[in-house]
């Protein structure tokens, strides 16, 4: 069966990521299939909204400006894409062309290992720690950083992905709604203007608390959920431990200096 190509350059293999506003294919080079690329191909009727086209020069121009050994590298992007298969050709499709990383998503990793432990969340946290170091010298913040976006490579090495909600403008008064419910901070549900730097730090801690504990801490950062309520707000002993939780989450077990980054 012949494959779908895009520009007669790339070999569309098969789709590795979907959502509303795109699809992420594994491509291979026609001219030397041993070198795979990711190539997110955006949907026609996303981009027919002016804030959409908009977000998308946005995350191209970051991603240009993009250089850490932690953050998937662009390759190549376009906006005049052509898409041939089985006789027929889309033209004009948005395109971008990244590092290809293969390994599962630090989300599927978590599903399948349960609670990492703290040594493993060290070793995932120095690495987080990096890549936001890397993008705040910048002053770009990321508005999406959750388990799904990040890439599980070769070592155990993290690669951070989908610079979607991703700006360089204004980032410590922001005050538009991105992000994904589980991860995101209490400031930008509340519609306040926020920092984007603090809340991608807000984001960062979720992922480390779910890699090392197994569960994620809430379901949302509001005091109408229980437990966000019962980990703000619940007693502390004379450490400022809130214990009860900790009990709560199965995790008393871990050390006191991890709860306490966590609180």
């Amino acid at each position: 069966m012949q494959l779908p190509t895009l520009n007669d350059t790339y070999e569309l293999i098969k789709v590795i990521g979907q959502g509303s506003s795109a699809k992420v294919w594994l491509a291979r080079l026609i001219e030397d299939p041993t070198q795979e690329f990711a190539i997110k191909i955006m949907s026609t009727k996303y981009m027919e909204n002016k804030e959409s086209r908009k977000a998308i020069r946005k995350e191209v121009e970051i991603l240009c400006s993009l250089d850490h050994e932690g953050i998937v590298q662009l390759y190549d992007f376009g906006d005049k894409g052509e898409i041939s298969f089985d006789g027929d050709t889309y033209t004009n499709r948005v395109y971008i062309v990244m590092e290809y990383v293969e390994g599962p998503l630090l989300f599927d990793l978590t599903q399948q290992m349960g609670p990492m432990g703290e040594e493993m969340g060290r070793n995932f946290a120095i690495q987080m720690i990096s890549q936001l170091e890397y993008l705040q010298n910048k002053n770009i913040v990321h508005r999406d950083i959750k388990l799904e976006n990040i890439i599980v490579g070769e070592n155990n090495t993290l690669k951070l992905a989908d610079f979607g909600f991703a700006t360089d403008t204004d980032i410590e008064e922001l005050n538009s709604v991105r992000g994904t419910q589980s991860y995101m901070a209490p400031e930008i549900r509340n519609r306040e203007t926020y920092n984007g730097k603090q809340t991608d730090i807000f984001s960062m801690g979720v992922v480390l608390f779910t890699l090392v504990v197994g569960f994620f801490p809430f379901s949302t950062a509001s005091h109408k959920d229980q437990f966000y309520q019962f980990l703000t707000l619940g007693q502390r002993d004379e450490h400022g431990i809130n214990q009860a939780y900790w009990e709560t989450m199965r995790a008393s077990n871990l050390s006191n200096e991890f709860k306490d980054l966590m609180q």
